[in-house]
């Protein structure tokens, strides 16, 4: 009897599925399996589908604001800004991971021979914006968070009192 191999999508990622015999009916099956929505609460599905409208309409509103790459970056910042404003935002992981492989893919087809030429021969900017990245990042921590900085170093010498205190050990040493 032959075998079929099928790649399976669900809502727990991948799960490789082996149909014996003819194949038809199982692989049928399977595949509309595949399509149907896992068991989710309505109030999941409510806040995925108003996440999708709020990015639908974030990017329309770009569109209508002549933003450059409008379908990306007006629902990136839409929900992003409302994901940090505590809004019940939600997304599905089959939805997010089709979203990413379309944009991967529609980026991936811009990097032909000649753009990986120019990104090589810019390999100077490259280096010269990782070192700044980084030098932020240090000023950052140097200048802008001692208070933080302070306030774990005050935590970590309280976490090592309370571990003195529970081995019976000599206090001096803290």
């Amino acid at each position: 009897m032959p075998s079929t191999v099928l790649l399976r999508v669900d809502g727990f990622g991948l799960q490789y599925c082996l149909a014996t015999g003819p194949g038809s009916a199982i692989l049928g099956s399977l595949l509309f399996s595949a399509l149907l929505l896992p068991s989710m609460s309505v109030k999941f599905l409510l806040r995925v589908a108003g996440t999708l409208l709020l990015a639908w309409a974030a990017a329309a509103a770009c569109v209508a604001l002549h933003t450059p790459l409008p379908w990306m970056l007006g629902p990136l910042v839409a929900t992003s800004v409302l994901s940090m404003a505590g809004a019940p935002t939600e997304s599905w992981g089959p939805l997010r991971n089709g979203g990413q492989w379309a944009i991967g893919a529609a980026l991936g087809l811009y990097f032909t021979p000649e753009v990986s030429a120019l990104v090589g021969s810019l390999w100077w900017a490259i280096v010269l914006g990782i070192g700044w990245a980084l030098l932020l990042g240090w000023g950052l921590w140097r200048v802008a968070l001692p208070p933080a900085r302070a306030a774990h170093a005050r935590g970590a010498r309280f976490n090592a009192a309370v571990h003195q205190l529970l081995r019976g050990g000599d206090w001096s040493r803290v």
